[in-house]
Parts: structure tokens; C-alpha cells; sequence
């Protein structure tokens, strides 16, 4: 499997903005695309128990997204914001 860093990952991210995509697309695509691969390596997500870590930023709003498409799959998902009170 071909993989890129976090830095050419970023750099695609922006170049997207750029080209119009909004960043809220390209979360929820993120987050769903997370939620998927976690119910398959798990054998399907119904029933079973997570914990979802987020924090601020795109990765925690990716987290978020993650954490409702694995609650519509029928898991029992718990999120936990990390962040300083005010800024969530």
C-alpha cells in the first residue's frame, strides 16, 4: 500500500481548498472513511462499545464526524473533548 505524510497530506488539504472543496467536506469524507475501516477491522460496528478522543482543529471535527457515523451504525460511542473550556 502506497502511503503519503502527514505533510503531503496537508498539502493536498489545502490545495483542495484551494480548488474549492470546503474543509467541512472534506471532514465528514474523513471521518466516514475512519468509521468504515474501524466497523470492518471490527467486524461491524453494532453493538459494540468506543471511545472517540478529539481535539480542536480538523482532526478532532474529523473525530466528531467519525464518532456520529458510528453511532448511526448501531455502536454505543462515548466522545471525549480535550481542549481548554471555552475554545471547544
Amino acid at each position: 500500500m502506497e502511503t503519503i505524510s502527514s505533510r503531503e497530506m496537508g498539502i493536498v488539504d489545502e490545495n483542495c481548498v484551494f480548488l474549492g472543496l470546503p474543509r467541512s467536506l472534506l471532514m465528514e469524507n474523513a471521518g466516514r472513511a475512519v468509521a468504515e475501516e474501524l466497523a470492518r477491522r471490527l467486524g461491524g460496528a453494532r453493538g459494540r462499545k468506543i471511545v472517540v478522543v478529539a481535539g480542536l482543529g480538523d482532526n478532532g471535527g474529523d473525530g466528531l464526524v467519525a464518532a456520529r457515523h458510528l453511532a448511526s451504525m448501531g455502536a454505543e460511542v462515548h466522545v471525549i473533548l480535550l481542549g481548554r473550556e471555552g475554545a471547544i
